[in-house]
């Protein structure tokens, strides 16, 4: 009888209109096809982000090679107009004219340089600070207290916050007695 109920048990529940599902699968299998997506995916996500890192690169070395670009356009006009000053500058004996040319050109090279957020470092009758100014050169003297500049030999510049170029002047030091 047992063999009985357990028949009938399987044919009701083979001849159930309610049950549609499918036998349930090995769960070995659904975790071995789950690891296989979840390593599929892995592989994609690996491979999309070396291809954005190739991208990047690619990208960055565009930008290093032509990022002074901007500034070069600036520049170009002041070569420009030094080359036209020195063409009407032949044959001309009147120096105010070419010293008002020059002047203008200068001043047309700081504009760029201020747009281009590059400004002086003051220097002259400022303390001495190594972090902007380079000593070349101390001068005796009892008009100054000891180390100020006394002098500017080459203007320092400012990029932004950094020191472009640091000032070259010369320093104060004060007369030795003797």
């Amino acid at each position: 009888m047992e063999n009985q109920t357990s028949e009938e048990t399987s044919e009701n529940k083979a001849s159930s209109p309610q049950d549609t599902t499918p036998p349930a699968s090995d769960p070995l299998e659904q975790k071995e096809k789950e690891i296989k997506e979840l390593n599929d995916r892995y592989v994609r996500l690996v491979a999309e982000f070396d291809n954005y890192k190739k991208r990047s690169a690619r990208e960055q070395l565009e930008f290093k090679k032509y990022a002074y670009e901007p500034a070069l356009l600036e520049i170009l006009p002041i070569l420009d107009n030094l080359e036209r000053a020195l063409f009407h500058t032949k044959g001309t004996q009147d120096s105010s004219k070419i010293e008002k040319g020059l002047q203008l050109v200068i001043k047309q090279g700081k504009e760029v340089l201020s747009r281009l957020e590059v400004t002086p470092i003051p220097a002259k009758g400022e303390p001495f600070n190594p972090a902007i100014h380079q000593a070349i050169s101390q001068v005796e003297t009892d008009d100054m207290e000891d180390n100020r500049v006394v002098d500017e030999i080459s203007r320092g510049y400012f990029f932004k916050d950094r020191v472009l170029r640091p000032a070259m002047v010369s320093v104060s030091r004060k007369k030795s007695a003797g």
